[in-house]
């Protein structure tokens, strides 16, 4: 059996390039505050995404998006 090095299990948890934004990290309360309709908190959600959050219930954009298909996709006639 292949057991994993932890340098190697602490380079495969790394946080890739591509989420390494330039955006300001902030509280659902700081953006509150500013008026703005999205934050980020830099933070993974539950399903493990790493994106903005809606300041209205703080939920991930990515699975706001994701639930948004979802219904959309169930409701379509041919």
């Amino acid at each position: 059996m292949n057991v994993p090095t932890y340098a190697e299990i602490r380079e495969a948890l790394r946080i890739p390039e591509i989420y390494q934004l330039d955006i300001p990290v902030m509280t659902r309360i700081e953006a509150r505050a500013k008026g703005l309709s999205r934050y980020f908190t830099g933070n993974m959600c539950k399903h493990g995404h790493i994106a903005e959050r809606d300041t209205r219930n703080g939920g991930c954009i990515e699975c706001i998006r994701n639930n948004y298909e979802l219904r959309r996709g169930g409701n379509e006639t041919e």
